[in-house]
């Protein structure tokens, strides 16, 4: 029975080191592969022409170099233009759909609904 017991671990141990064997050999021809691909291969980014000459070309205008930045904050004067385009973009001026105005007084009825029976609710449970 010993003899068995012996023999069955000396055979699992000897499996063991052949997995571990194995895994190790796996990993290090996987790194192989890898390193001599990236060292043989010779442009691994995609790469694309630029289809306008803004893309390749920079020029900067030296007559500006000593002129403020354009970019700069302007004057408060601009600010009622700038109101009058946020009025314009967002519709200000032109009445409500009728439709919004229904649903908000469907949505404001709900909620006087639901506020009501949570006073009830609480009412019932206090008394």
């Amino acid at each position: 029975m010993n003899t068995i017991i012996l023999f069955l671990r000396q055979v699992s141990l000897s499996m063991a080191k052949v997995v571990h064997l194995r895994q190790i050999l796996t990993v290090f021809l996987a790194g192989v592969t890898f390193f001599v691909g990236a060292a043989f291969s010779s442009n691994l980014q995609a790469q694309a022409a630029s289809m306008t000459p803004e893309a390749t070309q920079y020029q900067v205008d030296n007559s500006a170099a000593g002129a403020s930045n354009q970019y700069q904050a302007k004057p408060k004067s601009d600010l009622g233009d700038a109101l009058d385009n946020v009025r314009e973009k967002l519709n200000l001026d032109e009445p409500v759909y009728e439709g919004t105005k229904v649903f908000g007084e469907q949505v404001k009825e709900k909620v006087r609904e639901t506020l009501d029976g949570t006073k009830r609710t609480v009412e019932d449970a206090t008394s």
